[in-house]
């Protein structure tokens, strides 16, 4: 099957640019190892003509598309304060959303003919492909590698026939075969909380992400200290470049992540504890062992053509009360009254203790008790549901497709949902007075 990928956030790489490595590794993950499954070539990025560019390099034609590097900075946060660890600053290097890749995935019987069972499990594969069901690079979980199919073709060859070796020999790098294959998810029975969702929101105050550079993106400096850091876009239908705001979903993530931390705590569980049960929902590494989360948070488009706007602070003296000597600074955050965004959620087999923790934690963003970004304590980043909702209407305004154990909780008014987490937080409970 050859496709033609584009991702609609961010993909995390290291230092190659333009490919994705060792994507056959996640065809076994999905498939097991019972047949041979293969992508014989990297995900070569295409140019806005839709030929691969690394072949039009090679060729020495010019390419279009911009080659960075493209880095998105990031900051670890401290779970006892929510604030920055020191020294816990660091970037990535990441392919930017809306990169196109040309990709071809074989299965081959090498010798032999491939068994009905092969067929049908590489048939399963490639719809699970075009459905974008499968994460590609690093930090799945923080909203990077989502991807959707721009156009795809499926064909079988019979290599003892000739007249299949013929097609095969003539197939082009840049064509596709002329089959389509329909996309669809595999229904898995999923044990606990399993599914998406989607979260309507508001925002009224600035919103600060990333920050700290004054270079924009088209070289010149801003007057303020920090900045909102947009996010690179490539457009394929204006072929060019863009840079838009985005909240990122490692910046939501660290939020949900300190939220759920402090509920932990205020149950009465120490330290070590709450640590332990917040690893099993978001995912830990440690030297060679390590556990993915079971919560992926897509990054968040900030539907706005409202520039950023200057603002400008000073720092007061302590003792005077005064304003401090060279102290003005100032910020350009993202700020546009009545501001709607929707956040993403994926869940996957989360435990009623965990679920119960990642909706109290949904609740508190909704009502505004938890701050996204730079200088929340000062107003910024403050995101609320509608009409300032209260916790049945925010539940009511969740969409999307969430189930507790092969059970729809998402269906039904507010009253009935709120029941089922109720149950949920009962649950919860009662494991918290067993341990």
């Amino acid at each position: 099957m050859r496709q033609t990928l584009q991702f609609y956030t961010a993909n995390a790489q290291g230092q190659q640019k333009n490919w994705i490595p060792n994507v056959a590794n996640l065809f076994h993950l999905h498939c097991g190892r019972n047949f041979r499954c293969q992508a014989p070539h990297p995900f070569l990025a295409a140019d806005f003509d839709g030929k691969s560019a690394p072949a039009k390099k090679l060729a020495g034609q010019e390419v279009k598309i911009p080659l960075g590097p493209f880095v998105r900075d990031h900051v670890c946060l401290d779970l006892e304060s929510g604030s920055a660890i020191d020294g816990g600053k660091f970037d990535v290097e990441i392919v930017p959303a809306g990169t196109r890749f040309l990709a071809e995935i074989r299965c081959d019987g090498w010798n032999r003919a491939l068994t009905d069972e092969e067929s049908a499990a590489f048939d399963d594969l490639c719809a699970l492909m075009l459905a974008g069901a499968l994460g590609l690079g690093g930090k799945t979980t923080n909203g990077y590698g989502r991807y959707r199919v721009v156009e795809s073709g499926y064909q079988r060859l019979d290599m003892t026939k000739p007249q299949d070796m013929e097609a095969w020999l003539n197939l082009s790098r840049d064509g596709l075969p002329g089959q389509s294959l329909a996309a669809k998810c595999l229904a898995r029975p999923g044990r606990g909380l399993t599914g998406s969702l989607a979260m309507p929101l508001v925002c009224d105050t600035p919103i600060l992400i990333g920050g700290g550079a004054p270079m924009l993106p088209d070289g010149s400096v801003s007057e303020a200290d920090i900045i909102f850091a947009l996010s690179p876009w490539l457009d394929y239908g204006k072929k060019s470049a863009d840079w838009r705001p985005v909240l990122p979903g490692s910046a939501l993530k660290g939020v949900l992540r300190h939220a759920i931390y402090r509920i932990l705590r205020d149950s009465g569980l120490d330290e070590a504890e709450a640590r332990e049960r917040l690893n099993g929902l978001f995912g830990h590494i440690k030297d060679d062992e390590g556990q993915c989360g079971k919560l992926v948070i897509e990054d968040c488009p900030l539907n706005t053509k409202k520039p950023r706007q200057l603002v400008q602070h000073v720092a007061i003296d302590r003792f005077t009360g005064g304003a401090l000597d060279g102290a003005l600074f100032g910020e350009e955050p993202v700020w546009a009254d009545g501001l709607e965004l929707s956040l993403r959620f994926h869940v996957r087999e989360a435990a009623a203790t965990e679920a119960a923790l990642i909706f109290q934690a949904l609740l508190d963003l909704g009502q505004g008790l938890l701050a996204v970004g730079n200088g929340g304590n000062r107003g910024n980043g403050r995101l609320r549901a509608a009409d300032n909702a209260s916790p049945q209407a925010i539940i009511a305004s969740l969409n999307g497709n969430l189930a507790w154990n092969g059970m729809e909780i998402l269906a039904g008014d507010g009253a009935k949902r709120l029941q089922t987490l109720l149950e949920l937080a009962e649950e919860w409970e009662r494991t918290t007075e067993e341990a």
